[in-house]
């Protein structure tokens, strides 16, 4: 069975990272952003969106975030990538 997987870039002062998580994993899932699970289950999704909209993308080292959500590792980092592999 392979992988699926996408990566996505943003910017996190027009999307919060908890959204692109779970919009991405819905469009990777082919289904409903309402058919997922909250993603407040396994991960504070305020302290997510506070740490990686206040690191801002100069700094060169960022931050990396990685948890499991619906089955997928996610990978969420301060200058705006985001990949879901399934």
């Amino acid at each position: 069975m392979s992988r699926r997987s996408t990566t996505r870039r943003y910017d996190w002062s027009e999307v919060s990272p908890g959204v692109a998580v779970v919009e991405t994993v819905a469009d990777l899932d082919s289904a409903e952003v309402e058919a997922l699970p909250p993603l407040a289950r396994v991960i504070d999704v305020d302290a997510l969106n506070e740490l990686l909209r206040g690191a801002g993308t100069t700094d060169p080292g960022g931050i990396v975030v990685s948890f499991r959500y619906h089955g997928c590792d996610v990978t969420v980092t301060s200058s705006g990538s985001l990949k879901i592999e399934q």
